[in-house]
């Protein structure tokens, strides 16, 4: 068997490859050094890689051919026999054969070449001058530092993801000392009070209701002039020597130095909320509260479906509250068990209630207002007067009124201070409360999420319905004491509540928007709705009040916070939702009601969320939805309520 290898021309080929594999050089040099190298790493990696290994691979080929170059591929015939047979040649012979060969001339071109050699055409494109080169004595073995290609790298690989800060843990609520260890007074005399205002099961004559005595300062004030101009018995404290004796207040109310200098040095905070003629103790009381003191109140409670029982639940409950403020006008969370971690869903919310105290005073106000006592009328004035003292002490120069409240109740806080200090200026038009009341509401104007209308625990928070409903009533009230709310304001909230609207007709609610319903958020939605001036009509109030039917007040699942919205808002419903609803809640709460020591008039904080809110927040809920039947003008007239 016999093979012939011939010689084969590769000089041009050999240079090709070469060629290729410089100008792959130039283009790495380029990348190093332009623009070009740090956008889409991925792409130019894999043409220069596939380019690579193409000229690699061709280079390979190459071996052969360069050996040839060298001297190596000299045409010679080869004979290969098998081992047996024995192969001479002759010197001579082959002397002969090596002179017939041609000699090879790289300068002369063969006149017939079988395999022509290709032209390279010469690159037109002008690449990047490379980046100057260093001679390989003067190179650096410290390795190049590009920490800023380096990184843009990485980054555009691997895009960063959102990372979500982490909530401060805050330090555990301190042990509730008992009542006894943190009060000097005697709660006695409050306790005989409060057991008698509760009446037996049948009581034998109807509870006498207290009539609210109309306010003195309303007859002798006038609407225009600075407030000093009255006269002087206007300008004293209504607290008869009677009160003053039992119950020890304050010789200056802080009430009455804003007003001087409401009236002289501080203007009406600017923005949006300063519009509009705020409410003068001279104007007529606002028709949604007119009920609170009409002089038949008694009849309009057993129309709306209260009774004697219900009454004298409310008025144990105030007794037990007046009984219970601070000398500095609060009503303090962690003395009466606020801010103990129940783990609420299973959530750590760090003992939320424990400096919670604005929020709780103004849960306590609220009760007062809502029967119809003010700071300068009804029998619990005095109570009423410094609670609004202490919140207009501790509010902030930004208008906030959260205090110390941390992190989860820091805007419920401020929406119920809010609220409270908004329902008494409606109430009574006191112009020593205008410029605390404008810059609350500034606030919450200004703590709205600007996308989806809604608020959460700080300001600029993305909105969950829970905290919204504080928020709007605050609003609401301040709106009834003819500062209006803000048209986007306003908006927002409208867009807030349709985001996190359910159901065949958006009348269930979830606490935020993508979440499934609930019962609670159903309820504060469906009264937030009410009060933004939501049609009797809309079918998404049946949807909602047939839905909140599905869970009655018992005993078994005690939630004063659900109850209280819910009571808004079938209130206001009427028909079948109330009445169904009244029976429920008013037969639990009056029997859940301590009635004996000194604990009597209040509710034990056996709720959901009593741990947070202690025996106050209990209290002061449970008082207001057993106030409803005169807390707020029926919304839907045609309705009446009760039937």
């Amino acid at each position: 068997m016999d093979l012939d290898v011939t010689p084969f021309d590769t000089l041009q080929m050999i240079h090709f490859v070469w060629a290729g594999l410089v100008v792959l050089t130039l283009l790495l040099l380029a990348m190093m050094s332009t623009r070009w190298g740090q956008s889409q790493p991925l792409g130019k990696c894999a043409f220069l890689s596939l380019l690579a290994h193409l000229l690699l691979g061709v280079y390979s080929t190459t071996i052969p051919m360069v050996n040839a170059s060298l001297g190596y591929a000299e045409s010679e015939e080869l004979t290969i026999s098998s081992v047996e047979q024995v192969v001479e040649i002759d010197p001579d012979e082959l002397d002969a054969e090596r002179a017939q060969v041609p000699s090879f001339d790289p300068d002369q071109t063969p006149a017939e070449d079988p395999m022509p050699t290709p032209v390279v055409e010469p690159v037109t494109r002008s690449l990047p001058s490379p980046m100057p080169l260093e001679s390989p004595q003067a190179a650096s073995l410290e390795p190049v530092q590009q920490p800023a290609e380096l990184d843009r790298l990485v980054e555009s690989l691997f895009p960063a993801r959102e990372v979500r800060p982490e909530l401060p843990q805050l330090p555990e609520p301190a042990p509730v000392p008992p009542p006894e260890a943190r009060r000097t007074k005697t709660p006695e005399p409050s306790s005989a009070k409060i057991a008698e205002a509760i009446p037996a099961e049948a009581p034998e004559k109807p509870l006498d209701v207290p009539q609210i005595e109309a306010a003195p300062v309303a007859q002798t004030r006038q609407p225009a002039g600075p407030v000093d101009s009255r006269p002087e018995q206007t300008a004293k404290s209504e607290v008869t020597p009677a009160e003053a004796s039992t119950t020890p207040r304050t010789p200056a109310p802080p009430i009455r130095e804003v007003e001087r200098a409401v009236s002289s040095a501080n203007p009406a905070p600017a923005g949006p909320i300063a519009v509009g003629r705020a409410r003068t103790a001279l104007d007529p009381l606002p028709a949604m509260y007119q009920l609170r003191v009409a002089q038949d109140r008694p009849r309009v409670v057993q129309k709306n479906g209260g009774s004697d029982r219900t009454e004298g639940a409310v008025t144990a409950a105030l007794l037990w509250l007046a009984a219970n403020q601070n000398d500095d006008g609060r009503w303090e969370a962690v003395r009466h068990g606020g801010g103990r971690e129940l783990m609420v869903q299973g959530r750590n919310r760090g003992g939320a209630g424990a400096k919670a105290d604005t929020g709780i005073t103004g849960l306590a106000l609220l009760a007062f207002l809502g029967a119809g006592h003010t700071h300068r009328q009804g029998d619990h004035r005095a109570a009423v007067r410094q609670g609004i003292d202490y919140l207009m002490a501790v509010q902030a120069d930004d208008g906030c009124l959260s205090g110390g409240a941390e992190l989860y109740a820091h805007m419920y806080c401020h929406g119920m201070a809010s609220f409270a200090l908004s329902e008494c200026y409606a109430m009574t038009g006191d112009p020593a409360l205008e410029l605390a009341v404008k810059r609350a509401l500034r606030y919450i104007v200004n703590s709205q999420h600007p996308a989806n209308g809604g608020w959460r625990y700080h300001p600029g928070d993305r909105g969950d319905t829970s905290v919204l409903g504080w928020q709007l009533m605050a609003l609401k009230s301040g709106d009834a004491a003819g500062i209006p709310i803000p048209a986007d304001t306003r908006d927002g909230m409208i867009r807030y509540l349709k985001s996190v609207s359910q159901g065949q007709h958006g009348g269930l609610a979830s606490y935020r928007a993508g979440e499934l319903e609930s019962r609670t958020m159903t309820a504060e939605a469906l009264a937030s709705r009410q009060f933004l001036g939501m049609s009797r009509q809309n079918p998404a109030g049946d949807e909602a009040g047939d839905y909140l039917l599905g869970e009655l007040p018992s005993h078994d699942r005690v939630n004063y916070y659900y109850w209280y919205y819910a009571t808004l808002a079938n209130y206001q419903l009427g028909g079948r939702h109330w009445k169904t609803w009244n029976v429920a809640l008013s037969r639990t709460l009056v029997d859940a009601q301590q009635t004996t020591g000194a604990l009597a008039g209040s509710w034990n904080p056996n709720d959901v969320w009593g741990g947070y809110g202690g025996r106050v927040y209990s209290t002061a809920t449970a008082a207001l939805c057993l106030e409803i039947y005169y807390r707020y003008l029926p919304l839907y007239q045609e309705v009446p309520a009760g039937e």
